[in-house]
């Protein structure tokens, strides 16, 4: 067999009378050695067969060729693998010595193009796509897989730990309960009394289709009263929007604004969501550091609802699982093993308010407060708020929340990377409310952020912000307080200052680091006393007598009211 490769010639002799054989060695010869776009002559004249004139080899002079049929495939897009597809070959109408692949249009959405690489793509029929025009695009059949490799500038994004939601599905339909369960046994030597608590939280529910349905509870036995308690926090349920990167929630939420403070309505939600960007593009958590004097219990509630609730070994403590829509002042309660109680509270303020250029976030709400007993009160609500990234230095953010003439409230600010200085935000929120039996009350809030990671120095300040409001600025939750229980439990904020910091010392090996954090909270009000808080934390890693991964630490925290 000769093969022609431009100026080259490769010769193969065979001595068989096998006429299947020859064929068989000429099309291995052609696919080994055959580029994807070059052509290759074959010589039939060594072919031992008396009809071998009749013999047509040339819908195997291009490479990678696949007999037109229908076939299951195995599919790589950019080396990540989707499930098995049918992919449907069929004669390229350009070429009829060619055969090509044929996308359907749902197919065509698992590879997640942009709108401009579309519109390089025409249909042969209403369910064939081709996509080999796509300039920089390759398609590879080989052993059972097709492998498409598509230029990273077509693709919307990509990320190796990440699945473009054109791949998702919605799971399967059934049901879930899950329980986060924590139990503290005391005896008392003198009179021998003894106490035993035991206490939960979770959720049920069930999957239909792309909704989950869901109810969060509370349960709680103590051996004193040898009584035990169930509250439903929360029944609501949600579905994500995977094209918008949003979610859609319905019942009994909590508002999650990154301008409003929290309260729990019922209604409807709809907000961009990042858990479903790419790790790369996604924001924080925060973390709630603290110390136990002995095995103490912690609980991590917003506005009496649990989020976080775990036992802890003596010593310094840092918990940084919290879900990632945590917004607001979070409540801190530890329970200490012979009884005793300290609490305090964390403002989980976010690093400065900016977006990736050409982003935008938002969050839209609507409906009534509901805020204990599952009760419909106070007046129906609309609250929205946005963060648009403008330019890769500047975003722009702001939003309002309206009930029509009893309370209304809107906000405006700026965030700017400030490069190699860091980055800084501000804003300022004017609010209008009404409460009965008195005169409107105006009032407004300023708030600035600070944020700055020192890579050369091993060391970052997380935040660094302060807050000033005027006497008459209320929250929604303060005038809810005001309007239907005649109190404000947590009273008028005049100014609070934040900030938190770290910094890790390496030594020679890298597994063997020391850290300090930093934190510092003071808040003081119009109408009661202020509140301090210290926090200084170091940890230490080392190995000795070669166990490795040995960690001490010291913590000390003080909180002044």
């Amino acid at each position: 067999i000769r093969v022609s490769e431009g100026l080259r010639t490769k010769m193969i002799t065979l001595k068989t009378d096998k006429k299947r054989l020859a064929l068989f060695i000429a099309l291995v010869c052609a696919s080994s050695w055959a580029e994807a776009d070059e052509a290759i002559e074959f010589n039939t004249d060594v072919l031992d067969a008396s009809d071998r004139h009749n013999v047509d080899l040339q819908r195997f002079s291009e490479g990678n060729f696949v007999t037109p049929g229908e076939y299951l495939l195995d599919v790589r897009i950019n080396s990540q693998e989707i499930p098995q597809q049918s992919i449907r070959y069929i004669v390229d109408p350009a070429n009829p010595h060619k055969s090509m692949a044929c996308l359907t249009p749902q197919q065509l959405e698992l590879l997640a193009l942009k709108e401009e690489a579309l519109a390089y793509i025409h249909p042969i029929s209403a369910t064939c796509y081709d996509i080999s025009r796509l300039p920089g695009v390759a398609l590879n059949n080989s052993a059972g897989v097709l492998d498409i490799i598509v230029p990273q500038a077509w693709m919307k994004y990509t990320d190796p730990d990440w699945t473009p939601p054109e791949r998702w599905d919605n799971g399967v339909a059934g049901l879930i309960f899950d329980y986060s369960v924590s139990g503290q046994a005391t005896h008392y030597e003198q009179g021998g009394d003894r106490y035993r608590s035991l206490s939960g939280y979770g959720q049920t529910g069930f999957n239909l289709g792309a909704w989950r349905f869901r109810g969060q509870y509370q349960a709680n036995y103590a051996s004193d009263d040898n009584r035990g308690r169930i509250d439903w926090d929360q029944i609501y349920a949600y579905r994500p929007l995977p094209m918008q990167a949003a979610k859609l929630t319905v019942g009994e939420i909590y508002l999650n604004s990154q301008v409003f403070d929290s309260v729990r309505f019922t209604g409807a939600n709809l907000a961009s969501d990042e858990r479903m960007l790419p790790p790369n593009l996604q924001g924080y958590a925060p973390e709630v550091h603290g110390i136990a004097r002995s095995n103490a219990k912690v609980t991590v509630s917003q506005q009496g609802r649990v989020i976080y609730q775990t036992t802890v070994p003596a010593g310094p403590f840092n918990i940084q699982d919290l879900h990632g829509s945590v917004r607001g002042t979070l409540d801190v309660r530890v329970e200490e093993q012979d009884g005793s109680v300290h609490t305090f509270q964390v403002n989980t303020a976010d690093i400065p308010y900016l977006t990736r250029p050409g982003y935008v976030r938002y969050n839209a709400a609507v409906g009534k407060p509901s805020r204990y007993n599952h009760d419909v009160q106070g007046p129906a609500f609309y609250s929205g708020d946005f963060s648009w990234g403008v330019s890769n230095a500047w975003s722009l953010y702001g939003g309002a929340l309206l009930t029509g003439d009893r309370y209304n409230a809107w906000s405006m600010g700026i965030g700017r990377d400030l490069s190699w200085l860091g980055a800084l935000s501000a804003d300022a929120t004017q609010s209008v409310s009404r409460v009965k039996h008195q005169a409107e009350q105006k009032g407004m809030s300023f708030k600035l952020s600070y944020a700055k990671t020192f890579d050369e120095y091993n060391s970052a300040i997380t935040f660094a912000g302060y807050r000033f409001s005027q006497r008459n600025f209320r929250t929604f939750s303060q005038f809810l307080d005001e309007q239907y229980e005649n109190n404000n439990s947590v009273g008028n904020e005049k100014e609070m200052y934040t900030i938190t910091g770290n910094k890790t010392f390496f030594a020679d090996d890298p597994l063997l680091a020391t850290t300090l954090y930093l934190t510092y909270t003071h808040q003081n009000y119009w109408d009661r006393g202020s509140q301090d808080r210290y926090g200084l934390s170091m940890g230490h890693s080392f190995s000795f007598a070669g166990i490795q991964g040995i960690s001490a630490n010291v913590a000390a925290y003080r909180s002044e009211y």
